[in-house]
């Protein structure tokens, strides 16, 4: 992703709402240190990355940092908070009230149509859910030591290969309605993994019915996405699927894998269970809510 455009605006007090650079990174790893208000996600991006090629705002008065709001935008329409940093002093309102407002806007106008959040304390609980943010979903976690392999394969009229180029637009025809639009998947993510032997799409009747996604790193196997087609759907080709991955997986040396999906998805844990994968206790829980574009913001030009 290239760097995102220069973009500032100036708010009602003086102090100055900005996209960040790489030169913030310092001063926002200090007031990260020492405020009492911080939220960080366990998510992987770098703090270089959220201000150089996402869209990470920082809120300045006099060169003086205030706060900040870093987001992604990796899994667009969807945008999500990877860090918030508010000074101590009473710029806690004033930060929900009208910087939140305009950062909301700001990703808006670059493609974002919801904002999501996890893992919030509750102080930002309270903040975000006066402003708008509901729960959206909690997502449970599961693991399978590969000691035993289940002994059902599934539907073995359906036939694994590795995914291709050639089936992107199948597979996004897939997750488009497998899944609610909060957790769609978009091209670019979709995309990545294509030729890989842990990317596989299931072939039924001549077509592409369904797609899994893995990938390992040393004995550590993740599997990050199952999708079937919702009128193909129990007849054993997701099945099919995770035993081919697993299989696949501990041939490569895997010990472990993990897998996640919503607490609600009891079809999927279903099949997960019945394929020796354990509830491991860990959870995260999402908030959200949809963005609108009520007014333009004013930019300061420069």
């Amino acid at each position: 992703m290239n760097e995102v455009n220069a973009w500032s605006v100036e708010l009602p007090d003086g102090s100055i709402l900005r996209q960040g650079d790489r030169h913030d990174r310092l001063m926002l790893g200090l007031l990260t240190a020492t405020s009492r208000w911080v939220y960080e996600s366990r998510a992987s991006e770098d703090m270089t990355s959220l201000l150089t090629e996402q869209p990470g705002l920082v809120w300045l008065r006099d060169d003086r940092l205030l706060g900040a709001l870093l987001s992604s935008m990796q899994r667009a329409p969807v945008a999500a908070i990877r860090r918030l940093v508010i000074r101590d002093g009473g710029m806690r309102p004033f930060f929900f009230d009208t910087v939140l407002s305009l950062a909301e806007a700001r990703l808006y106008d670059l493609g974002a149509r919801r904002l999501s959040i996890e893992n919030c304390a509750e102080w930002l609980v309270r903040e975000l859910s006066a402003r708008g943010y509901h729960l959206q979903d909690d997502v449970v976690y599961y693991r399978h030591r590969l000691r035993a392999m289940p002994d059902s394969g599934g539907n073995r009229q359906v036939s694994i290969r590795p995914a291709v180029e050639g089936d992107l637009p199948a597979i996004l025809a897939i997750d488009h309605a497998a899944f609610d639009g909060f957790w769609r998947l978009n091209e670019p993510l979709l995309r990545r993994g294509l030729g890989t032997e842990t990317y596989m799409v299931a072939v039924w009747r001549g077509r592409v019915v369904g797609y899994l996604m893995a990938e390992m790193q040393g004995r550590l196997g993740y599997i990050g996405r199952l999708g079937v087609l919702p009128e193909c759907q129990q007849r054993g080709i997701g099945t099919r699927l995770m035993v081919e991955a697993l299989d696949r997986l501990r041939r490569v040396g895997v010990a472990e894998v993990v897998l996640n999906t919503q607490r609600g998805n009891h079809r999927s844990r279903l099949l997960y269970e019945k394929l020796g994968f354990n509830l491991t206790g860990m959870t995260d829980t999402f908030w959200a809510r949809e963005l609108t574009r009520e007014e333009p913001v004013p930019l300061i030009e420069g």
